[in-house]
């Protein structure tokens, strides 16, 4: 496995999920190497896992070392009021004031990550120590900043009126937030066939020179991008998987969670995006919606090395024919559930 750190030049925006990953790394591949490489590597998902891509996490330089930040696993609820069983009304009015910033916590440091991955650490535990939670300076490491843009007619090339009297409507302002990064980045995961990680990182060394996603032209997006490897620690015993990545599951995978519910702790999201500006067809340029399942979510295991599919969104026919992919493939860490 792959670690992949992602060390801001410039201000970026805060998206790089795990399909985006994917996708750029298609066209890194397609455009270093072939098409047919391209395409050898995506029909190798109807038997295997050629590659697997995680979303982008955070991490914060500390007097220690970089300090890498996972999302929250889903976990088991626990019952609170199990919790507040016994105490005084002021012990009480305290326990519920500290829920807010309990459900603030949507990332965890790495120790505490894999702590809640072998077992060790539950809901309640963590609810209960709130040392484990993130410091409330953690966020000043990355400031935002919202911008105006206004919104551009893809078929005229020019802005619309946002009355639309012109004829050529609806127009109008938009915003997008910018993040940037003080002794702070981003970092992912690959892993899978060892040609193809020496690939997506071929591919990622390019984007290093190029930018990464939109806005890469006006000197946004563009990251030192450095690799290292990584052992993710043993885990004893594991009873399903964490995904660090969106994850689409098949068919088969689904009608098991189905049977299996009281195990499946997750949450859904619906992606739908353009085709890139460089291939796109200027009529028809949107990807179909697909519903995925967010990062952090927990399965019962398959007993199977991988999970997932990738989903056909597009066709595209003009000016160059090809199909555009969704991957839904699931970062998948092994965890002991209870």
């Amino acid at each position: 496995m792959q670690i992949v750190y992602l060390k801001p030049r410039s201000s970026f925006r805060d998206n790089l999920r795990s399909d985006s990953l994917w996708g750029l790394i298609c066209w890194g591949i397609k455009n270093l190497w072939s098409e047919e490489t391209l395409l050898e590597m995506i029909s190798g998902y109807q038997t295997g896992f050629p590659l697997k891509v995680s979303s982008a996490f955070r991490w914060v330089d500390t007097p220690e070392g970089w300090l890498r930040f996972f999302p929250k696993p889903l976990l088991p609820p626990f019952d609170l009021q199990e919790l507040v069983c016994g105490l005084n009304k002021k012990e009480k009015v305290a326990q519920f004031a500290r829920l807010k910033d309990w459900r603030s916590q949507k990332s965890v440091r790495e120790d505490v990550f894999f702590r809640f991955l072998s077992g060790e650490l539950d809901e309640k535990g963590f609810f209960a120590d709130e040392s484990l939670w993130n410091p409330s300076d953690f966020g000043r490491r990355f400031k935002s900043e919202t911008t105006i843009h206004n919104s551009i007619n893809r078929l005229t090339g020019s802005t619309n009126r946002p009355d639309g009297i012109d004829g050529s409507g609806p127009g109008g302002l938009y915003t997008r937030d910018d993040i940037f990064a003080s002794n702070a980045g981003l970092f992912f995961f690959l892993d899978g066939d060892p040609g193809y990680v020496s690939m997506a990182e071929a591919a990622l060394r390019y984007y290093s020179h190029i930018g990464l996603m939109g806005d890469s032209s006006t000197g946004k997006n563009h990251f030192d991008i450095t690799f290292d490897d990584y052992k993710v620690p043993e885990i004893k015993d594991p009873t399903g998987f964490v995904s660090l990545s969106l994850y689409i599951p098949s068919d088969t995978e689904a009608e098991y969670y189905s049977a299996n519910p009281a195990k499946c702790f997750y949450e859904m999201e619906t992606r739908k995006g353009k085709v890139s500006s460089a291939h796109l067809n200027p009529v028809d340029f949107w990807k179909k919606s697909v519903i995925t399942v967010r990062e952090g979510a927990t399965f019962p295991a398959m007993n199977k090395n991988g999970y997932g599919i990738l989903r056909k969104v597009k066709d595209v026919s003009q000016p160059n024919q090809f199909s555009v992919y969704q991957s839904g493939i699931a970062f998948n860490l092994p965890a002991r559930i209870s």
